[in-house]
């Protein structure tokens, strides 16, 4: 695969699948703390 500067793709990917599990994880957050459970 030649070097154009840019992430690989499957690095690009990647990065994208580790913004949605933050995403999901701030959701989580939000509903537990919604629900007033502490742990």
């Amino acid at each position: 695969m030649p070097s154009t500067g840019h992430l690989p793709l499957i690095s690009a990917g990647f990065l994208h699948q580790l913004e949605l599990q933050d995403r999901k994880l701030d959701l989580l957050l939000e509903r537990l703390e919604a629900t007033d459970i502490k742990p």
